[in-house]
């Protein structure tokens, strides 16, 4: 229980006990294994791993450049599937006045991009992933 003054010491960083019994500070595996399971479920379809190797180029789009370069999608289905990348927090959003930009926003992502992108990179419908 915390004392009853409202100050607290947050200056300490949290200990973690692994499942092997280790401490140390930062996530534990499950946590580990929990976000890249995150990371890899959103990336798993083929119209949001377009989407992501269109944002490679460390640039923010907005959704109209987005729709430009995804043209099979509707803008409805587009908006859809940023959603699901920004819920799982692969990407990150700016506004200004009524334009949302999107940019990577882990870069974990980049490197499995990079790294299908190398495995693939004869793969007509992989070409667009390079990293640049």
């Amino acid at each position: 229980m915390w004392p009853k003054s409202s100050k607290r010491n947050t200056a300490s960083t949290p200990r973690t006990i692994s499942r092997t019994g280790a401490t140390g500070t930062g996530k534990s595996s499950d946590d580990k294994r929990s976000r890249a399971t995150t990371i890899l479920k959103a990336m798993s379809n083929s119209q949001r791993l377009k989407i992501l190797s269109h944002l490679m180029d460390g640039e923010e789009h907005s959704v109209k450049e987005l729709e430009q370069y995804v043209k099979s999608l509707s803008q409805s289905s587009l908006s859809q599937h940023l959603g699901r990348l920004r819920r799982a927090k692969i990407v990150k959003t700016r506004r200004d006045s009524q334009t949302v930009f999107y940019s990577i926003h882990d870069e974990t992502v980049r490197d499995i991009i990079s790294v299908l992108s190398e495995k693939y990179k004869n793969d007509p419908m992989l070409k667009s992933m390079k990293a640049k």
